[in-house]
């Protein structure tokens, strides 16, 4: 799979005005989170990420037919990749015609059911509360960040203790309605914009990816770049979200070290000044203007 993904990260190289499909073999093999997480610790995230790079270099091809049930296969794995399908099928009938959109949800149709088969008489034996409590879980995300934040503030003034379980609920509702909201007005981009090109189709799956992994998820870990990673070297380097992946993937190294058991501190080291560092130097006229502004008061 990681060799796979490679491939085609070189081969879609050749179909961007860049032509950069060496700097993206570059940066995807030889990055040390991917090997690390990926060839060492062997995530299944890396055959999510093959999948969701296939469905995007065959939209590249032309062929976005197959970009719906690539995407639903990944999405069987991790769920997370489910979000993308209606901006597939979107693209797919906005280019190819509604015939081809119906043909292409009965591919995935088909593809699940056939998947889902040998495991429908065991669906009793289902350990679905245990399941919830995993995807529930808050871990490593943003949210946590806020929770353990939250709880900190409650040892030195004791009567916000109490209020920790709502605040970790209104905060969780608080991240998912926001990404939904995003989620809906790139929807709606998309459905009007009827010539949208390929290229902006993948820049706008790494963003809904990014925040659904990175701001939405209450539940991080450091492989979950990996499913994010490959797909946003496929877009324009000068894209604030590809530039914010590859140096989350270098940050994300300190999974390693003993800093990952310390939530507060991994998150603002790892996390939030990268990011912070990064909207900073993408807006230098803006930064400029703000240290103006408070440098005449």
């Amino acid at each position: 799979m990681h060799a796979g993904t490679a491939l085609l990260l070189w081969k879609a190289g050749r179909l961007l005005p860049e032509g950069n499909g060496k700097v993206m073999l570059y940066l995807y093999t030889w990055n040390p989170l991917v090997v690390l997480q990926y060839l060492a610790d062997l995530h299944n995230d890396v055959i999510v990420a093959f999948l969701v790079v296939l469905a995007a270099y065959l939209v590249l091809k032309d062929r976005p037919i197959w970009s719906l049930p690539l995407l639903v296969a990944a999405g069987l794995i991790k769920y997370v990749t489910l979000v993308l399908t209606p901006f597939a099928f979107i693209f797919l009938v906005r280019h190819k015609g509604w015939r081809e959109g119906v043909r292409a949800l009965l591919l995935s149709a088909a593809l699940t059911v056939v998947t889902a088969a040998p495991y429908i008489s065991e669906a009793p034996l289902f350990k679905y509360r245990s399941i919830w409590a995993q995807i529930t879980e808050s871990s490593g995300s943003l949210h946590a960040f806020g929770v353990y934040s939250f709880r900190s503030f409650g040892k030195v003034w004791p009567s916000l203790a109490n209020f920790l379980p709502s605040f970790a609920v209104v905060t969780q509702i608080a991240l998912w309605v926001v990404f939904a909201g995003f989620v809906i007005r790139e929807l709606r981009v998309t459905w009007r914009d009827k010539s949208e090109e390929p290229l902006v189709m993948i820049q706008r799956w790494s963003s809904i990816l990014f925040a659904l992994i990175f701001v939405a998820s209450s539940q991080f870990y450091a492989w979950y770049i990996g499913m994010v990673f490959p797909l946003a070297l496929l877009t324009h380097r000068k894209t604030i979200v590809t530039d914010a992946v590859i140096l989350l993937s270098g940050a994300h190294l300190l999974s390693f070290t003993f800093l990952r058991r310390k939530a507060i501190g991994y998150f603002l080291i790892a996390t939030a000044l990268p990011v912070l560092y990064l909207v900073i130097a993408k807006r230098p006229r803006h930064t400029l203007w703000l240290f103006r502004l408070l440098d005449q008061y």
